[in-house]
This record gives structure tokens, sequence and C-alpha cells, in this order.
């Protein structure tokens, strides 16, 4: 497969409707629903955390807990992390 991780959040611009949109949770991205990684980590840790402890309460813990999704919208630092 193809690694897409210098693409998260490349074209924010376009979403939520266009192509490039979904990020490495599989959701799509929204302005308000990027974060950095170390955010959307713990975010997901939560979310993976209540799911472990209510695990008949998925559906639950999906309305109410979104972890957003982690990308970045700067091209140079996208640019500097290709080289580093």
């Amino acid at each position: 497969g193809k690694m897409f991780v210098c693409d998260f959040g490349a074209n924010l611009a376009n979403c939520p409707g266009g192509d490039g949109c979904v990020g490495p949770d599989g959701t799509r991205y929204t302005p308000a629903r990027l974060y950095d990684y170390g955010a959307w980590s713990t975010r997901s840790y939560v979310r993976d955390s209540l799911y472990a402890l209510f695990p008949d309460k998925h559906a639950d813990i999906d309305a109410h807990v979104d972890p957003g999704e982690f990308g970045m919208e700067n091209p140079y630092c996208r640019l500097l992390c290709v080289f580093i």
C-alpha cells in the first residue's frame, strides 16, 4: 500500500466533501475536528479506554466521544518532515 502520513490534513480547505478528507481514524476531516498528534492520541486513548470499560456501550460512546482526526496543514512543515 501507499503511505499517506504526509497527506493528512493537506486538503483541509476542501473538506469535508472533497478528496483527501479522510483521516487516519477513518472519519472525515472538518476544521473543528483537526488536532495535533498529541491531542488526538490522548483523545483516542480515552475513547478506547471507555470501550474497554463499557463494551456494551459502543454506540453511546461514539455518540458522545469524538477524538477527531490529526493532520498537518502547513506544507512547509510537511516538507521538512519528509527530509528528517
